[in-house]
C-alpha cells in the first residue's frame, strides 16, 4: 500500500491503493564465501489477470492472482508486481506490493491496484507469471460549446469517516455530501488535510441542483488520534468546511477464546424496504459482509468484486444466507441501483446511524472494508476475514457444516 509522508508529521495516507516507486538496482561486490541455498517458497502463484488490459493514462487497473500456501503453517506472503515499459527499456521498472496472510493449505486472491501515466506497452510480472498492460493515448475530444459563465455555489455536509477506529495500515474512507446549489453544472474541488497537512485533492463535476458523495480513501500508520479537515477550494481560495477525527489503535494480541455470540441488529433492506434482523436467520449459516460502496472509487472496485464473488457463491450452493450491511455514508440510490443492475438479491441494510458498525467495530479495525464474518446456526461468530474469493468463502462455510 502507498504511504505519503510529510516533513512536519509522520503521517501515511493512501490516495490510491498503491503508488509506483522507481526500482533501485543494488549491486554487491564479489564474495568468496560459499553460497547457502535458500529453501523453496511454499507459495504457488496462478491465474494472473489484468483488468482492464488496455486503458488511457492514469486509469487504474486491477491486477489479481491466486496464491496458494502449500506449506504446513500459515505465513505472510508479499506479492510484488513489477511493471516494465517494453517500448522504453531504458526506463526503470515500477513496483507495487501487497502483503496477505494465508493459512496452511489455503488459497487467497491477491488484489493490487495500479496505474501508469505514460502511453506504452508494459510487461507485468508477478513471480514467474507475466502479462501485458497497454496504455493508449486518449482520443482528442470534440470541443463542446462554451456555456455562459455563472457563479458556482456548493453546500458541503455530512462528513463521514469509516471506520473511525482502525489498526495501522487499514484503509479508511472519508467522504462528504456535496450539493450544487448554483444554476449550472460546475466542478467541485476539495482538499483533505490530516493533522493540518494537505494529503489529497478530489474533484467532481456536479450538475445544477444535484448532490453527490465525494470521497477519499487511504491508510495511516502512526498510532493516536488524527484530526481531519475538509477544505473547499473556490476561486483559488481554500475555505475550511468540515472537521472530524479518527484513531489508529495498536493491534490487539490474538487470544484463543470461546466463540462469541454475534450481536443482533435490525435494519431496512435498501431494495425491498423490508425490515430485516440478524436473529431471524437463526438456524442457518450466515455470511455477514460489512461493506462500503459509493463513497470512493478504489474502495468501490474491491467491494464490488467481493459482492460479485458472494453472488457467484450463491449460485454454487444454497446452504448459507448472505447478509450485507453498508455504513451510513453510502448513498442510498447508488446502492439500490448497483443491487438491481447486478441482480444481487440478498438483504442489503444501510446502517444509517452506524449502530451496527459499532457493534462489530473490533473486526473492522483489523480488516476495514470489506469485512466478512462467518456465523454458525446458533449465531456464534466462527471466523472473520477480509476480501476472499469464491473458493475461500466456500471452504470456510464447509467448516461450519456438521461433520459427516
Amino acid at each position: 500500500m502507498v504511504t505519503i509522508k510529510c516533513r512536519t508529521k509522520k503521517i501515511g495516507y493512501i490516495l490510491i491503493i498503491l503508488l509506483p516507486v522507481a526500482g533501485l538496482a543494488l549491486s554487491c561486490g564479489a564474495s568468496s564465501e560459499p553460497q547457502v541455498a535458500l529453501p523453496a517458497s511454499p507459495f504457488k502463484i496462478a491465474e494472473l489477470a489484468i483488468n482492464p488490459a488496455e486503458v488511457n493514462p492514469g486509469v487504474q487497473v486491477i491486477i489479481t492472482a491466486k496464491v496458494t500456501n502449500t506449506g504446513n503453517t500459515g505465513d505472510d506472503y508479499i506479492a510484488e508486481v513489477r511493471i516494465d515499459d517494453v517500448t522504453k527499456a531504458s526506463l526503470p521498472a515500477f513496483f507495487y506490493s501487497e502483503k496477505v496472510t494465508i493459512a496452511a493449505g489455503a488459497s487467497q486472491l491477491v488484489i493490487i491496484v495500479a496505474s501508469r501515466d505514460t502511453p506504452g506497452i508494459y510487461k507485468v510480472t508477478l513471480g514467474e507469471l507475466t502479462g501485458e498492460l497497454v496504455v493508449v493515448k486518449p482520443e482528442e475530444p470534440t470541443p463542446a460549446p462554451t456555456p455562459p459563465k455563472t457563479s458556482a455555489t456548493f453546500e458541503t455536509t455530512q462528513l463521514a469517516i469509516n471506520p473511525a477506529e482502525v489498526n495501522p495500515g487499514v484503509k479508511i474512507v472519508i467522504s462528504a455530501g456535496v450539493t450544487n446549489t448554483g444554476g449550472s453544472e460546475a466542478i467541485y474541488t476539495a482538499q483533505l488535510r490530516i493533522d493540518d497537512v494537505m494529503v489529497a485533492t478530489a474533484k467532481a463535476t456536479i450538475a445544477a441542483g444535484a448532490s453527490q458523495v465525494v470521497g477519499f480513501a487511504g491508510a495511516v500508520y502512526e498510532l493516536g488520534t488524527h484530526k481531519v479537515s475538509w477544505v473547499e477550494v473556490v476561486g483559488g481560495q481554500e475555505i475550511p468546511r468540515l472537521t472530524g477525527e479518527f484513531v489508529i489503535l495498536k493491534p490487539e494480541e490474538t487470544i484463543t477464546a470461546s466463540p462469541t455470540i454475534a450481536p443482533d441488529f435490525t435494519g431496512v433492506d435498501v431494495v425491498t424496504n423490508k425490515t430485516i434482523s440478524l436473529s431471524q436467520f437463526k438456524g442457518a449459516i450466515i455470511l455477514l459482509s460489512l461493506v462500503n460502496y459509493g463513497c470512493d472509487q478504489s474502495t468501490n472496485r474491491v467491494v464490488s468484486a467481493q459482492l460479485l464473488a458472494i453472488k457467484e457463491l450463491t449460485k454454487q450452493r444454497s446452504d448459507f444466507v448472505p447478509l450485507s450491511v453498508f455504513c451510513g455514508c453510502c448513498p442510498l440510490d447508488v446502492l439500490r441501483r448497483f443491487a438491481i443492475e447486478n441482480a444481487l438479491s440478498w438483504p442489503w441494510l444501510l446502517d444509517t446511524g452506524n449502530a451496527i458498525v459499532r457493534q462489530y467495530a473490533s473486526y473492522l479495525r483489523k480488516y476495514g472494508y470489506p469485512t466478512l464474518i462467518f456465523i454458525d446456526k446458533d449465531q456464534y461468530i466462527r471466523g472473520v476475514t477480509g476480501y476472499s474469493d469464491v473458493s475461500t468463502l466456500s471452504a470456510k462455510i464447509d467448516q461450519l457444516l456438521p461433520k459427516r
